[in-house]
């Protein structure tokens, strides 16, 4: 059993002080959620090279929710061959969500409105504070309507273009083909509601695009095409998706780790209500041939649809 969220947390004694004074703490940003992690010992992570710009210092005003989680490195605990996928389950009766995945089992109670606190225990291995922040985000961004999608992403003037689809379906290639654009994520974005409509921020992961580097990993989403290939002398081109299609085409790429009864119907509710606020075509998109000019078409088309709709 972990111990309680609260079990990090004294009354400001100055007893208290002085062993937050011994406590590592750290305050991030991370997948679309602030965290506050505290540790009773310094804890090492991965995030090197590029992969530190998914990792932001301090909270973002942009966040949905709010973590403090406190951490213990377990150097004894067998976690189990549990590979890379990430599962979770809430307990209907306290709605305390355990999250389980390689090198961590985390424990995850609502104290207030889009305000978490976490008991987490994680191997004594680099990866794991990472495997952390991911596991949270993914579960927190669920609770709080939000999804994870298998994506790339690049920003287009200042917008996020999503390209979903399965494994192999040339997101990657399409991120690259995206002339003019940058990349701001390979394989994993988590999508929030936010006022006015809907935020991407780009998680680490997935094999680089080979594009140029987005500035930012959190922008303002746009639009969602699913990727398709177009007969090898046809042009690149892009429809417009809508009711079942645009349903399917973001539910296919979500990704998928409720293991509560019932969280089936709570994936297709966030799908549902988020593609009524995404604009959802599928690019078909041609080896070797650019296709920015027929984004920023398409983005121009989207906006005013979205204005028609408004009115």
């Amino acid at each position: 059993m972990l111990r309680s969220p609260w079990s990090a947390y004294e009354p400001p004694t100055s007893r208290a002080r002085q062993i937050a004074r011994k406590t590592w703490r750290e305050r991030v940003s991370f997948g679309g959620v602030a965290f506050e992690l505290l540790s009773p010992e310094p804890v090492a992570h991965d995030l090197i090279g590029a992969d530190q710009r998914f990792w932001q210092q301090g909270a973002d005003p942009r966040v949905i929710a709010d973590v403090v989680c406190a951490v213990h490195v377990d150097h004894g605990h067998d976690f189990g061959e549990r590979g890379n996928a990430i599962a979770w389950q809430t307990d209907p009766a306290n709605e305390t969500t355990r999250v389980r995945a390689r090198s961590l089992e985390v424990e995850l109670s609502k104290v207030g409105e889009r305000r978490y606190a976490a008991a987490a225990r994680i191997a004594p291995v680099p990866e794991a504070l990472v495997g952390l922040l991911r596991a949270l985000a993914g579960a927190v961004t669920h609770r709080e309507g939000g999804l994870m999608l298998h994506a790339a992403a690049v920003e287009l003037d200042g917008q996020a273009v999503l390209f979903v689809g399965p494994s192999g379906a040339g997101k990657s290639t399409a991120a690259r083909q995206s002339d003019g654009a940058r990349c701001f994520a390979f394989d994993h974005v988590a999508i929030v509601p936010a006022e006015g409509g809907l935020l991407a921020w780009g998680l680490p992961g997935g094999t680089a695009a080979r594009a140029p580097l987005a500035s930012s990993v959190v922008y303002p989403v746009a639009a969602a095409f699913r990727v398709r290939k177009a007969p090898d002398l046809a042009a690149p081109r892009v429809q417009w998706l809508s009711g079942v299609e645009a349903l399917f085409a973001v539910r296919e790429s979500v990704e998928c780790a409720d293991l509560t009864p019932g969280g089936e119907d709570v994936y297709l509710h966030a799908v549902t209500k988020l593609s009524a606020q995404l604009a959802t075509g599928a690019i078909h998109t041609v080896l070797g041939q650019a296709h920015g000019g027929l984004l920023r078409v398409a983005l121009r088309q989207a906006a005013a649809r979205a204005g028609a709709r408004r009115r």
